[in-house]
């Protein structure tokens, strides 16, 4: 068993205890962010204004809980001057509107950086400001399309596909919310100086696929593959016996395929593919046999199987499937969380809590959603020593929002398992009254010696053997802090993740000094104040020292073990690609259409979350050891568990209604058209979620559409040939950047 820092008695790591953070945030995107800012533990208080919230959604997403909530009507004189004596108590202020709204509400930068000198401000948006997009509203999938995914996934000559997850890109922005928060509290540390951000969610997914940026910067093509690969082959999605089940299997070397070819039997395809190259000149061939072949088992025991013979495998994952995993609970990632009230008539449901931990430490329990202005009385109480009295004059003048018993909409669909709630073994109670008054999230201090206050930026040390650890050192490079590259001995990269090319490493080392391997055991490892390693469960003898030595010659560092499925668990040697990886967290599931094979997301994307979560989880602990809140920590990080996170609503909805995830009709998606279509100089997507079908129509030019019967969604995909034709002249009459200023200012 390798050796992990431990720490007594076991408790929540909460290295940002002290923090307060005043969120003036709605659907996903930034409550994803500052929900990991409170599962580190910082106080963390929703602002709730007028308007009503999907609370359905805000349920199951699962991403407004462990927070306070106040209700504060913006556009009262008496709740901006509440929400200005906020922001003077806050160490953070964040907001995800469209760009210029809270300038418009009197709570800019400038306003904010007035009341309180030393507040960060972070604003979060789909496509940033300043800029001519600026104020062009967004969702998720519109701005995966924008940041270049889509045109990744699927296979060429075909539309590009997008991610089937509705909220890929609303995580994602969360992830680097929470980033760029700590990095800037980080430097405040140093500093003493607070610092506006403004974040583009659009700009996170080009990040997230930047080696393909590159390529395309030196006139590459990037290829859609579908699910095949460049590096290995065979390497695909295979049917499975059961209701739309599937595999996913890279076949990395030649020492695997002659392990499957074993396996398979009479069923391997006839011939000799002993080398790659025969196996990528023969890739449909292979395909259909071992289709033929995965067709006749059950996807999980069949990927066990296989794991077992050192092939990498797993089950594509279904929305209900993490909750059984009886890896993932080994792991303790769902966590109960228990409601102030019952929710559709269930006391409790689980939920996924922060996909990596401490070692030593539990991980944080979730407290339960509180409503608008649920914590009014105790959180002006406890930010401003506003007594109670003056509280309830405040709602009574309609300046605060007073807290109301609201209820959850029940949306249980015919897609559905009905006995969810007993394969979950969920309670009931059938009652509605309130519970009582929550003190938000448990802050519970860590034992730590105090530590003086860090003056210099980190010095973080990186092996990388995949783009996830390389992603990481990239995002701490770029932030400013001193990374430095220990190359590897030959062959070692390969046996663990894809093979760069020459443009693809410098994009992921610039900003990165790089040492040999014997001069960092000569001289830096005592220095480091990070170090982050993807060598996973079983530690490459190559190596020359193992992760006991790495962790006793680092004495003061927080080191950060990235692997495919963790440290610890059943599936911690289990061989992984990254297509393995998307499939065992899920969204690959949902990508692609009805009753055909679903596809991965494009280029590196699994592995580049989990670099985003492991420089989020140093500079979290590097700010806690700098405030005395904590120690030097060993965080065990799951990639399996990171990308996972990005279909929590999917999960949330089977969990709270038996709901399934299923994907969408061959090109019509849920609005009955085709969202991707050629416009006169490329792919446009179009996303239209609120506007009727005659709105539709007569933005497109498609009058003679404008009848009852074509309001229809499935009218409309039944009678798609008569639609078809003059759909596609009108889209490509023009340019997809003429449509996209257009639709965002309709």
């Amino acid at each position: 068993m390798e050796k992990t820092l431990k720490h007594q008695p076991a408790g929540p790591f909460l290295p940002l205890k002290g923090v307060r953070v005043l969120a003036f945030e709605l659907a996903y995107s930034l409550p994803a962010g500052t929900r990991t800012l409170a599962e580190l533990g910082a106080e963390v208080v929703r602002v709730a204004g007028p308007a009503r919230d999907s609370f359905y959604i805000s349920v199951v997403d699962g991403v407004y809980f462990s927070k306070r909530c106040v209700g504060i009507n913006l556009k009262s004189a008496d709740g901006l001057a509440v929400a200005k004596q906020l922001v003077a108590k806050a160490d953070v202020v964040c907001s995800n509107f469209v760009g210029g709204v809270m300038e418009r509400l009197g709570l800019g930068y400038d306003v904010l950086a007035a009341i309180n000198p030393s507040v960060i401000n972070l604003q979060l948006s789909g496509f940033g400001s300043p800029g001519p997009w600026s104020g062009y509203p967004a969702f998720g999938p519109s701005t995966e399309a924008a940041g270049g995914m889509n045109q990744l996934i699927g296979m060429d000559p075909e539309p590009p596909i997008r991610i089937g997850s509705g909220v890929f890109s609303d995580q994602l922005g969360g992830r680097f919310a929470a980033l760029a928060l700590l990095a800037a509290l980080e430097e405040r540390q140093r500093s003493g100086k607070g610092r506006f951000i403004d974040l583009s969610m659009t700009e996170a997914i080009s990040l997230l696929i930047g080696h393909t940026v590159v390529d395309a910067a030196l006139g590459e093509t990037p290829e859609r593959l579908g699910n095949r690969d460049r590096d290995y082959a065979p390497q695909g999605v295979y049917r499975c016996g059961g209701e739309d089940d599937w595999i996913a299997i890279s076949v990395k070397d030649d020492r695997q395929w002659a392990a499957l070819a074993g396996e398979m039997g009479a069923a391997a395809p006839a011939g000799s593919f002993e080398t790659l190259e025969d196996r990528r000149s023969a890739h449909d061939e292979i395909d259909e046999a071992i289709e033929g072949w995965t067709l006749g088992f059950e996807k999980d025991e069949l990927a066990g199987r296989l794991q077992k013979l050192g092939v990498a495998a797993h089950g594509v994952a279904k929305s209900r499937d993490p909750l059984f995993d009886e890896h993932l609970r080994e792991r303790g990632l769902f966590k109960t969380v228990t409601h102030d009230r019952p929710i559709l008539g269930y006391d409790a449901h689980p939920h996924p809590t922060t996909p990596w931990f401490a070692a030593g430490f539990e991980r944080v329990d979730l407290s339960s959603i509180r409503f608008h202005g649920a914590d009014n009385e105790p959180v002006l109480a406890d930010w401003l020593a506003m007594p109670p009295h003056e509280v309830a004059g405040l709602e009574r003048s309609g300046a605060l929002i007073a807290p109301t018993l609201v209820e959850v909409e029940d949306r249980r669909t015919g897609y559905r398992d009905a006995d969810f709630d007993q394969q979950l073994g969920l309670g009931r109670t059938g009652t509605g009254e309130l519970i009582g008054p929550d003190d938000g999230a448990a802050a519970t201090a860590n034992d730590a010696s105090p530590a003086p206050k860090r003056t210099t930026v980190l010095r973080v040390v990186e092996f990388a053997t995949t783009p996830a650890a390389a992603f990481a050192g990239l995002l701490l490079a770029e932030l400013g802090h001193e990374v430095i590259k220990v190359e590897l001995p030959e062959g070692l990269r390969e046996k663990n993740g894809p093979v760069l090319s020459a443009a693809e490493r410098a994009f992921f080392d610039r900003r990165k000094k790089c040492v040999d391997l014997a001069t960092y055991l000569g001289s830096i490892a005592a220095g480091a104040d990070a170090v982050i390693e993807d060598f996973g469960a079983v530690w490459p003898a190559e190596i020359g020292f193992s992760r006991e030595d790495l962790l006793a010659g680092a004495p003061s560092a927080v080191v950060v073990s990235i692997s495919p499925f963790g440290l610890t668990g059943p599936k911690r040697a289990w061989q992984a690609s990254e297509l393995i990886i998307q499939a065992s967290g899920g969204p690959l599931h949902s990508t692609g259409w009805k009753g055909e094979r679903p596809f991965k997301a494009g280029g590196f994307a699994a592995h580049a979350i989990a670099g985003v979560n492991a420089a989020t989880a140093i500079l979290g602990a590097s700010f806690g050891i700098a405030a005395g809140n904590t120690q030097r920590v060993h965080i065990d990080l799951s990639m399996q568990e990171t990308y996972l996170h990005h279909w929590t609503r999917h999960i949330g909805e089977w969990t709270y209604s038996g709901t399934k995830m299923h994907r969408e009709r061959k090109g019509f998606g849920h609005q009955g058209f085709r969202h991707t279509a050629m416009a006169a100089d490329g792919w446009l997507y179009l996303l239209a979620l609120f506007a009727s079908w005659d709105e539709i129509a007569l933005f497109l030019g498609l009058e003679d559409f404008i009848t009852p019967e074509w309001q229809d969604p499935e009218y409309r995909a039944e009678h798609w040939p008569e639609l078809e034709r003059p759909y596609h002249e009108r889209i490509a009459s023009r340019s997809r950047y003429d449509w996209f200023a257009d639709g965002s200012a309709a």
